[in-house]
């Protein structure tokens, strides 16, 4: 499937954020596309123009930034389907999207019968799930309580000793990141959309009604599902960008170990990192990649202590897994 984001970063790291911590916006810079998996089919978000969205804490650009489109925009956010296995694309349906901006990622069926969107720009989490049909008629519009995807925000026990107030999906003020580190894709028969979350949870959807399926409505499906992750998991790992390594190695925590234990091993070493500081401590270079990959082979029993994922700026100054 082709994607064009207008998405300003990785759309796992749309925001770096923690639990409740503050988060900043900027106003889109280009249209949502997305094709089918096929390529005969694209979807576009057209974001409306900039007076009529936002929040007083999101940052938006200088007022003559794009006003050559700006003012040829509308006030809603637009949504068109376009098939484009003809000599010129034709446009199947056009119509208002319930997003007050536009959303932020989309899936086409490869027979264009459904458009499936995801989240808002300025607020993740919100029409977390919003199905339309071939002609653009609305059918469904869920939310995370529909989705049962509240409890999963709320604190847990992660063992016998240590309780956490950060739940399995983490937050802003603006957001709530479900689908950080989930792979997102079709049934072999594009009729049911999955969500797989990186702890193992599954979201099933049937996409002709919209309704959430208990597991044993889509038993039949599971093995794809695990092969399906376990192959974008491979994929992840062996990935040159350094968020896309992390992904695949938070995934790796709930699938079958054996043919990626040696790959996971290597990125112990893996020299990706972001950086932090503190006034009190100065500096440091966190390596994201190796403490997800460390948390995995931990999950599977595997002993990874020793292993660096935090170092101070300056030499000789290291702090080690705990």
């Amino acid at each position: 499937m082709k994607k064009h984001f207008h998405i300003l970063v990785s759309a796992s790291l749309l925001i770096l954020s923690t639990c409740l911590k503050a988060d900043s916006w900027s106003y889109p810079s280009e249209n949502l596309v997305v094709e089918s998996g096929n390529e005969l089919y694209r979807f576009t978000a057209i974001f409306p123009s900039y007076e009529s969205s936002g929040r007083s804490y999101h940052t938006l650009p200088p007022k003559d930034a794009s006003s050559d489109t700006r003012n040829n925009r509308s006030k809603h956010c637009i949504g068109t389907l376009e098939i484009l296995g003809e000599e010129e694309p034709r446009e199947l349906w056009r119509r208002k999207l319930i997003n007050r901006v536009t959303p932020l990622d989309a899936i086409v069926t490869d027979n264009g019968k459904y458009t499936v969107t995801f989240d808002n720009w300025f607020g993740v989490g919100e029409d977390p799930i919003v199905i339309y049909d071939s002609r653009g008629k609305l059918i469904k519009r869920h939310s995370l309580k529909s989705l049962d995807l509240v409890r999963f925000t709320e604190g847990r026990q992660i063992d016998e000793n240590t309780w956490t107030s950060e739940g399995l999906i983490t937050r802003s003020i603006s957001s709530v990141y479900w689908r950080r580190d989930a792979l997102t894709f079709l049934s072999e028969d594009q009729e049911r959309l999955f969500v797989r979350m990186h702890w193992g949870h599954v979201l099933a959807i049937e996409l002709s009604n919209g309704n959430l399926l208990k597991e044993n409505q889509f038993e039949s499906d599971l093995e794809y599902i695990e092969s399906r992750t376990l192959n974008r998991v491979k994929e992840l790992l062996e990935s040159k960008n350094g968020y896309e390594r992390k992904t695949g190695a938070v995934l790796a925590s709930s699938v079958e170990i054996t043919e990626i234990e040696s790959r996971l091993i290597e990125l112990l070493s893996d020299s990706e990192y972001n950086e932090s500081y503190s006034s009190s401590e100065g500096s440091y270079k966190n390596y994201y990649v190796r403490e997800a990959a460390c948390d995995s082979l931990k999950e599977h029993g595997i002993d990874t202590l020793g292993i660096i994922l935090r170092e101070k700026f300056g030499p000789n100054e290291k702090t080690k897994l705990r």
